[in-house]
Protein backbone atom coordinates (compact mmCIF):
# COMPACT_ATOMS: atom_id res chain seq x y z
CA UNK A 1 0.00 0.00 0.00
CA UNK A 2 1.51 3.33 -0.70
CA UNK A 3 2.12 5.97 2.32
CA UNK A 4 0.35 8.46 0.13
CA UNK A 5 -1.74 9.69 -2.83
CA UNK A 6 0.27 10.97 -5.40
CA UNK A 7 1.51 14.04 -5.00
CA UNK A 8 3.29 17.14 -6.62
CA UNK A 9 5.68 19.66 -5.40
CA UNK A 10 7.04 22.81 -6.81
CA UNK A 11 9.76 25.05 -4.79
CA UNK A 12 11.49 28.46 -5.96
CA UNK A 13 14.14 29.89 -3.75
CA UNK A 14 16.01 32.99 -3.82
CA UNK A 15 18.61 33.86 -1.31
CA UNK A 16 21.65 36.38 -0.60
CA UNK A 17 24.71 35.90 1.48
CA UNK A 18 27.21 38.97 1.92
CA UNK A 19 30.27 38.63 4.03
CA UNK A 20 32.07 41.72 5.25
CA UNK A 21 35.98 41.34 7.26
CA UNK A 22 36.50 44.24 10.13
CA UNK A 23 40.44 42.96 10.80
CA UNK A 24 39.77 39.77 12.95
CA UNK A 25 36.13 39.90 12.83
CA UNK A 26 34.06 38.52 10.03
CA UNK A 27 30.86 38.83 9.60
CA UNK A 28 28.27 37.26 7.48
CA UNK A 29 24.59 38.05 6.41
CA UNK A 30 22.17 35.93 4.94
CA UNK A 31 18.62 35.64 3.69
CA UNK A 32 16.35 33.43 1.73
CA UNK A 33 12.79 33.16 0.88
CA UNK A 34 11.11 29.56 -0.74
CA UNK A 35 8.09 29.83 -2.05
CA UNK A 36 6.06 25.55 -1.97
CA UNK A 37 3.23 24.46 -3.70
CA UNK A 38 2.42 21.01 -3.14
CA UNK A 39 -0.79 19.51 -4.96
CA UNK A 40 -2.57 16.18 -4.12
CA UNK A 41 -3.99 13.48 -6.17
CA UNK A 42 -6.92 13.07 -3.48
CA UNK A 43 -9.82 15.12 -1.11
CA UNK A 44 -7.15 16.61 0.88
CA UNK A 45 -6.29 20.13 0.72
CA UNK A 46 -3.76 21.23 -1.59
CA UNK A 47 -0.64 23.49 -0.03
CA UNK A 48 0.80 26.66 -1.03
CA UNK A 49 3.26 28.89 1.57
CA UNK A 50 6.37 31.44 1.26
CA UNK A 51 9.12 30.80 3.89
CA UNK A 52 11.20 33.53 4.54
CA UNK A 53 14.67 33.09 6.44
CA UNK A 54 17.28 35.17 7.81
CA UNK A 55 20.35 34.58 9.59
CA UNK A 56 23.66 37.09 10.77
CA UNK A 57 26.87 35.48 12.24
CA UNK A 58 29.95 37.22 13.75
CA UNK A 59 33.09 35.50 14.26
CA UNK A 60 35.92 36.69 16.23
CA UNK A 61 39.91 35.40 15.62
CA UNK A 62 40.97 36.59 19.13
CA UNK A 63 44.06 34.37 18.48
CA UNK A 64 45.50 33.09 15.49
CA UNK A 65 43.65 29.76 14.26
CA UNK A 66 41.34 30.33 17.41
CA UNK A 67 37.69 31.79 17.03
CA UNK A 68 34.72 32.76 19.09
CA UNK A 69 31.07 33.07 16.83
CA UNK A 70 28.27 33.88 17.69
CA UNK A 71 25.28 33.73 15.53
CA UNK A 72 21.33 34.52 15.26
CA UNK A 73 18.60 33.62 12.82
CA UNK A 74 15.03 32.91 11.99
CA UNK A 75 14.32 30.11 9.77
CA UNK A 76 11.09 29.06 8.30
CA UNK A 77 10.11 25.86 6.93
CA UNK A 78 7.15 24.74 4.95
CA UNK A 79 5.44 21.14 5.65
CA UNK A 80 7.31 18.31 3.58
CA UNK A 81 4.11 15.79 1.49
CA UNK A 82 4.64 13.19 3.75
CA UNK A 83 4.15 15.08 6.87
CA UNK A 84 1.11 16.46 5.16
CA UNK A 85 -0.52 13.58 3.39
CA UNK A 86 0.51 10.18 4.79
CA UNK A 87 -2.42 7.86 5.06
CA UNK A 88 -1.74 5.56 7.64
CA UNK A 89 0.74 3.11 5.81
CA UNK A 90 3.13 1.15 7.04
CA UNK A 91 6.80 3.07 7.37
CA UNK A 92 9.40 0.36 7.65
CA UNK A 93 12.15 2.00 9.09
CA UNK A 94 10.79 3.90 11.57
CA UNK A 95 7.94 0.75 12.69
CA UNK A 96 4.79 3.46 12.42
CA UNK A 97 1.31 3.95 10.46
CA UNK A 98 1.77 7.59 9.92
CA UNK A 99 -1.08 9.96 9.24
CA UNK A 100 -0.74 12.99 8.01
CA UNK A 101 -2.22 16.27 8.72
CA UNK A 102 -2.83 18.84 6.06
CA UNK A 103 -3.91 21.53 8.17
CA UNK A 104 0.01 22.10 9.18
CA UNK A 105 1.55 25.37 8.30
CA UNK A 106 4.72 26.87 8.35
CA UNK A 107 7.40 25.91 11.09
CA UNK A 108 9.34 28.93 12.41
CA UNK A 109 11.48 29.30 14.86
CA UNK A 110 14.77 31.73 16.41
CA UNK A 111 18.05 30.37 16.88
CA UNK A 112 21.02 31.61 18.54
CA UNK A 113 24.33 29.60 18.91
CA UNK A 114 27.40 31.16 20.80
CA UNK A 115 30.81 28.61 19.26
CA UNK A 116 34.46 27.85 20.19
CA UNK A 117 36.23 26.89 17.35
CA UNK A 118 40.54 25.72 16.98
CA UNK A 119 42.32 24.94 13.97
CA UNK A 120 46.08 24.59 14.73
CA UNK A 121 48.56 22.13 13.28
CA UNK A 122 47.33 18.68 13.69
CA UNK A 123 44.88 19.55 16.02
CA UNK A 124 41.14 20.50 15.33
CA UNK A 125 38.14 21.34 18.31
CA UNK A 126 34.77 22.83 17.85
CA UNK A 127 32.21 23.59 20.98
CA UNK A 128 28.21 25.12 20.69
CA UNK A 129 26.23 25.76 23.07
CA UNK A 130 22.47 26.36 21.45
CA UNK A 131 18.91 27.92 22.14
CA UNK A 132 16.13 27.25 19.31
CA UNK A 133 12.32 28.84 20.19
CA UNK A 134 9.95 27.31 17.78
CA UNK A 135 6.55 28.12 16.57
CA UNK A 136 4.53 25.40 15.72
CA UNK A 137 6.51 22.75 15.82
CA UNK A 138 6.04 19.64 13.64
CA UNK A 139 6.03 16.49 15.49
CA UNK A 140 4.91 13.08 15.26
CA UNK A 141 2.52 12.57 17.85
CA UNK A 142 2.15 8.69 19.26
CA UNK A 143 -1.73 8.35 19.14
CA UNK A 144 -1.47 4.37 19.56
CA UNK A 145 0.96 1.66 20.49
CA UNK A 146 1.15 -2.13 20.22
CA UNK A 147 4.78 -3.79 21.00
CA UNK A 148 7.26 -1.90 18.10
CA UNK A 149 5.03 -0.47 16.07
CA UNK A 150 3.22 2.55 16.93
CA UNK A 151 0.59 4.90 14.93
CA UNK A 152 1.47 8.31 14.34
CA UNK A 153 -0.20 11.21 13.62
CA UNK A 154 1.68 14.27 11.87
CA UNK A 155 0.92 17.85 14.55
CA UNK A 156 2.38 21.24 15.28
CA UNK A 157 2.67 22.89 19.46
CA UNK A 158 5.44 25.65 20.17
CA UNK A 159 8.63 24.07 21.17
CA UNK A 160 11.97 24.98 23.12
CA UNK A 161 15.51 23.14 22.48
CA UNK A 162 18.56 23.60 24.11
CA UNK A 163 22.03 21.73 24.13
CA UNK A 164 25.50 21.79 23.54
CA UNK A 165 27.49 19.82 20.90
CA UNK A 166 31.57 19.58 20.33
CA UNK A 167 34.41 17.30 18.89
CA UNK A 168 38.05 17.61 18.68
CA UNK A 169 39.90 15.07 16.60
CA UNK A 170 43.68 15.00 16.42
CA UNK A 171 45.93 13.62 12.98
CA UNK A 172 48.14 11.20 14.15
CA UNK A 173 49.60 10.88 10.85
CA UNK A 174 48.47 11.21 6.86
CA UNK A 175 46.85 7.69 7.45
CA UNK A 176 45.23 7.80 11.11
CA UNK A 177 43.09 10.24 12.80
CA UNK A 178 41.77 10.36 16.58
CA UNK A 179 38.38 12.33 17.65
CA UNK A 180 35.71 12.92 20.29
CA UNK A 181 32.26 14.06 19.47
CA UNK A 182 29.29 14.26 21.68
CA UNK A 183 26.05 16.21 22.47
CA UNK A 184 23.22 16.61 24.37
CA UNK A 185 20.44 18.19 23.99
CA UNK A 186 17.08 18.86 25.54
CA UNK A 187 13.95 19.62 24.15
CA UNK A 188 9.78 20.93 25.71
CA UNK A 189 6.58 20.53 24.13
CA UNK A 190 4.63 23.22 25.42
CA UNK A 191 1.28 21.20 25.04
CA UNK A 192 2.11 19.07 27.95
CA UNK A 193 4.62 20.44 29.31
CA UNK A 194 6.75 17.17 29.12
CA UNK A 195 10.41 17.57 28.72
CA UNK A 196 12.59 15.13 26.27
CA UNK A 197 16.48 14.30 26.78
CA UNK A 198 17.61 12.22 23.70
CA UNK A 199 21.09 11.53 22.39
CA UNK A 200 21.32 12.40 18.91
CA UNK A 201 24.04 12.56 16.40
CA UNK A 202 22.22 14.98 13.95
CA UNK A 203 19.43 16.02 16.76
CA UNK A 204 16.92 17.92 14.38
CA UNK A 205 16.41 15.30 12.06
CA UNK A 206 16.37 12.44 14.55
CA UNK A 207 14.05 14.46 17.09
CA UNK A 208 11.17 14.64 14.04
CA UNK A 209 11.13 10.97 14.11
CA UNK A 210 11.31 10.66 17.96
CA UNK A 211 9.77 13.23 20.02
CA UNK A 212 6.54 11.94 20.84
CA UNK A 213 4.55 12.71 23.79
CA UNK A 214 4.52 9.25 25.27
CA UNK A 215 7.88 8.42 24.71
CA UNK A 216 10.85 9.75 26.94
CA UNK A 217 14.04 8.69 25.85
CA UNK A 218 16.94 8.48 28.87
CA UNK A 219 19.60 11.49 29.40
CA UNK A 220 22.61 11.11 26.89
CA UNK A 221 26.55 10.19 27.87
CA UNK A 222 29.36 11.59 25.97
CA UNK A 223 29.49 9.35 22.84
CA UNK A 224 33.04 8.60 21.48
CA UNK A 225 34.59 6.71 18.47
CA UNK A 226 37.94 6.31 16.80
CA UNK A 227 37.98 6.91 13.05
CA UNK A 228 40.76 5.56 11.15
CA UNK A 229 40.38 7.35 7.69
CA UNK A 230 43.05 7.23 4.29
CA UNK A 231 43.83 10.88 3.45
CA UNK A 232 41.06 10.72 0.77
CA UNK A 233 38.36 8.20 1.34
CA UNK A 234 35.77 7.93 3.85
CA UNK A 235 36.28 6.47 7.32
CA UNK A 236 37.23 2.69 6.75
CA UNK A 237 35.91 1.88 10.54
CA UNK A 238 34.28 3.32 12.84
CA UNK A 239 34.19 2.09 17.14
CA UNK A 240 30.59 3.81 18.98
CA UNK A 241 31.62 4.10 22.86
CA UNK A 242 28.14 4.68 24.82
Amino acid sequence: EALMAPTDTERYSLFALQTKQFGPVTTKLFTRIDHQDTSVDSDQKNFNGTAYSVAGESAWEFTPNHKISLDASHQERSPMAQELYSNGGLHGPTKSFEFGNDELTQEKSNNINLGFHGDQDALQYNLSVYHNWFDNFIYANTIDRKGDFRSIHYDQTDARFYGVDGDISYQMSARYNAGLFGDYVRAKLYDNGMHHVFRVGEWEHVSRQILVKDTLVQPSTIMSFIRMILPTTKPKARVIIW
